[in-house]
C-alpha cells in the first residue's frame, strides 16, 4: 500500500522504501509476538520454570537437588531460595568453625564453576542475560540463597 504511493511520488528510491516497508513489518510482526509471549507467561509461571530449571540444575551439576524451591523476581533481580540443600555430610563437618567455613566455601565455588550452566538457563527462560551472582548458605538451616542480577527488568 505504502510503496505504491512512494513509487507516484519518489521514482528513484522506490527499492529502497519497499525494504524499509518490508523491516517495518518484520519490526511490528516481532514486537506483536513478544507482546504475545508476554501475555502468555504470567510472573508466577516464570518464578516457577526457574525454579524448576534449579532443580534440574543442582541434581545434574552437584548430584543432589534440594528439598524446596522458591523463586521471586523482583525488577531485574532473581531470587532463588533452596531449602535442605546440605548432605549429611556436610551437617555433620558443620559442627565447628572451620567445617562452617570449609561447607560455605565449597558451595561458593561449586557454583561459581556452573555459573555458564546457571546463565544459559536464566537466557533461554527469560532472555536475559546474568550481570553479577550473589549466594550464601545456612549450614544452621541448610537453606541456601542465590541472589542473580539481570540485565533488565522482568516485572516492575
Amino acid at each position: 500500500m505504502y510503496g505504491v504511493v512512494f513509487e507516484e511520488y519518489i521514482y528513484g528510491t522506490c527499492v529502497l522504501h519497499a525494504t524499509i516497508i518490508y523491516l517495518i513489518q518484520i519490526l511490528k510482526r516481532t514486537i506483536s509476538f513478544t507482546f504475545h509471549l508476554m501475555k502468555i507467561i504470567s510472573k508466577g509461571q516464570l518464578e516457577d520454570q526457574i525454579s524448576k530449571n534449579f532443580i534440574q540444575f543442582e541434581r545434574e551439576f552437584l548430584g543432589r537437588g534440594p528439598v524446596n524451591v522458591k523463586t521471586d523476581i523482583i525488577r531485574d533481580m532473581i531470587l532463588i531460595t533452596l531449602q535442605g540443600v546440605l548432605t549429611k555430610a556436610e551437617i555433620e563437618l558443620a559442627k565447628d568453625l572451620d567445617g562452617i567455613l570449609m561447607v560455605k566455601s565449597m558451595r561458593s565455588k561449586l557454583l561459581e564453576n556452573g555459573k555458564h550452566y546457571v546463565a544459559k538457563m536464566i537466557n533461554e527462560v527469560t532472555g536475559s542475560n546474568i550481570v553479577s551472582l550473589h549466594t550464601d548458605i545456612s549450614t544452621r538451616s541448610g537453606e541456601r540463597v542465590i541472589l542473580i542480577k539481570i540485565d533488565k527488568v522482568l516485572f516492575g
